[in-house]
């Protein structure tokens, strides 16, 4: 019985949180501006472009907005180093919990699926830090352009800051999801009924905080 929950809610979850992701994707290349990721990275571009074309006032503004996206970064990588670190101490006594290998709801509790339960996660949660990781150098970097080409007023010098900006954005924002999805992996600890529960809840909330807040937004500017 133990065997066959995990071998249905799984993949279920995997399916959820891969399938929703890749929508998501669709809809950010065939319609960005309904989507929150889209409309900031316009305004991102629009902001910069501003700031570059008013350089010697604008630019520390610029550094600033980075600075504050790159604090959002150190603690998604913070976080994450710090989960997988406990994820490993825990490893270390998790086969001593003999009285749960019985219980059915608790799915599988052999030595091959509590390994990948423990692997699965430690590897998201290493992918988290690794791309939080680079995002703050791409940011880095980008705050020495801005600041360096905002003095020079050829317009052809804008592409380079807005590529690494958007980089380090976008990097940023993959190793933010990847913590996230991290959770319901964490839950799997549990067995594979918090996970499958986990997984649609948290589909539920990254739906509408990618979707529904701007769709609600633009609802209320029609209504006034």
């Amino acid at each position: 019985m133990a065997g066959y929950l995990d071998a249905i809610f799984v993949p279920l979850s995997l399916l959820l949180m891969v399938g929703y992701h890749v929508y998501l994707c669709y809809c950010l290349k065939k319609y960005p501006s309904n989507t929150i990721i889209g409309v900031n990275s316009y305004q991102r571009r629009v902001l910069l472009s501003d700031i570059m074309k008013d350089g010697e006032r604008k630019s520390m503004l610029a550094v600033q907005t980075i600075r504050n996206t790159q604090m959002a970064s150190i603690f998604n990588a913070s976080v994450a180093i710090l989960v997988n670190t406990a994820l490993a101490a825990l490893s270390n006594n998790s086969y001593k919990a003999s009285h749960l290998h019985n219980h059915a709801l608790l799915g599988s509790k052999s030595y091959e699926i509590v390994a990948i339960k423990y692997a699965s996660t430690s590897f998201i949660l290493l992918s988290s830090f690794f791309c939080s990781s680079s995002a703050l150098a791409l940011f880095m970097d980008a705050n020495y352009s801005i600041t360096a080409f905002s003095f020079d007023h050829d317009s052809t010098s804008f592409t380079f800051p807005k590529v690494i900006l958007e980089r380090g954005n976008l990097l940023a924002l993959i190793g933010n999801r990847l913590l996230w999805l991290s959770f319901p992996l964490l839950l799997w600890m549990l067995g594979p009924l918090p996970l499958i529960f986990s997984s649609a809840a948290m589909i539920w909330w990254l739906y509408d905080l990618d979707f529904l807040r701007y769709i609600n937004i633009v609802r209320k500017k029609c209504h006034k």
